[in-house]
């Protein structure tokens, strides 16, 4: 290793180090003032996605095994598709739960696409409906990203003779490319449909901070791909290929950005927000010893069942109603009525006083 290789190793992995600190940091707080659960256990796995991200990252720009790299990029794709999920389920507890946003958007008047799809496609008429293609658009990418890095691992090892690897990879990236855009455009419908009733928990600036870190990242490799293929990066003859030094410079940048995404977490997702405002950090240790250890719910951050539960109700229900409609229908709201935020009143599950600290 070169002097210039191992200052750069050096500064990823401080900057690793530093991203990873703040973060485990934020996670104890927000399982230490575990006060809303309905919320925190997103957050948790939201945050988590800084310390995946740096860790992964560093240990590809270190390591020049390519099969061991595409491995790692592996895991953090799959945890980048799960927090695009996690957010939309975030922004829909915000709302008050799955049936009271239904019972809000059946009320509203069609809403149109933002510009350009505007012009050539038709208002969307919200409810039930809406929800469940939202839902649809977000888990799709769930599935579509490590099932593309999959095949991208085994066109590595030579496995499919037609489609070699440089073609795989362009493939798999315009499919990314589009199972991305899908989700995050249905977050976005998402957002401006429920802007209301979930603008007390101030929902931009978190969307910004999601979006941010994957809009980043892909873009980022789809630049220094385009760049080798521009001829701007070539091989270095007898030390890195091209490609090499893409996946070098890429997974860089992911460290040092990641110390940023890790500050500005601190902000919009603030565990501040979830504590009593008549207790201290020593009275929520002691509620928290009440309601449970700090490993019981870590145990309910990482438990994934809600993911799989919610792929099977979408993709796995053969009924004639959708299962979000069957909810509408033969349910009752487990929560009072978005309303009841918007005018300040008391709900069973977020009080208005703790509303307004949002």
């Amino acid at each position: 290793m070169g002097a210039a290789e191992f200052i750069l190793s050096l500064i990823a992995g401080l900057s690793t180090i530093f991203a990873c600190v703040c973060s485990f940091h934020l996670i104890y707080m927000h399982l230490l003032n575990y006060n809303f659960p309905e919320y925190q256990v997103y957050i948790v796995r939201i945050l988590g996605m800084v310390p995946i991200y740096s860790v992964t990252s560093f240990l590809s720009l270190v390591d020049r095994d390519t099969n061991r790299s595409l491995i790692s990029d592996l895991f953090r794709d799959c945890y980048e598709s799960f927090v695009i999920y996690n957010f939309l389920v975030l922004l829909i507890h915000f709302g008050g739960g799955e049936r009271s946003l239904v019972y809000y958007l059946e009320t509203k008047p069609r809403m149109r696409h933002p510009w350009p799809l505007s012009e050539v496609l038709p208002p969307i008429r919200l409810g039930a409906s809406f929800m469940h293609a939202v839902r649809a658009s977000c888990l799709q990418f769930v599935f579509v990203k490590p099932a593309c890095v999959i095949l991208l691992l085994y066109s590595e090892n030579d496995q499919f003779p037609i489609l070699t690897y440089p073609r795989m990879a362009a493939l798999t990236d315009l499919i990314i490319n589009v199972s991305v855009s899908v989700a995050l455009y249905g977050l976005m419908l998402l957002y401006l449909a429920t802007k209301e009733p979930i603008q007390p928990f101030r929902p931009l600036p978190k969307f910004l901070a999601v979006k941010a870190v994957i809009f980043f990242s892909f873009w980022q490799g789809f630049g220094l791909t385009l760049a080798v293929q521009l001829g701007i990066i070539s091989d270095i003859e007898g030390n890195y290929t091209a490609r090499e030094q893409v996946a070098a410079i890429q997974n860089f940048l992911v460290c040092l950005e990641m110390s940023i995404a890790a500050i500005c977490h601190h902000f919009v997702f603030s565990y501040k927000d979830y504590m009593s405002p008549v207790l201290g950090t020593s009275q929520a240790v002691m509620i928290t010893e009440e309601r449970g250890s700090l490993f019981k719910h870590f145990g309910e951050v990482v438990n994934f069942k809600d993911i799989l539960r919610d792929a099977h109700n979408l993709y796995g229900a053969t009924n004639s109603r959708n299962p979000f409609e069957t909810e509408l229908v033969d349910g009752t709201p487990v929560v009072t009525p978005v309303d009841a935020i918007i005018e300040g009143k008391n709900s069973s599950n977020f009080d208005a006083r703790e509303a307004e600290n949002f």
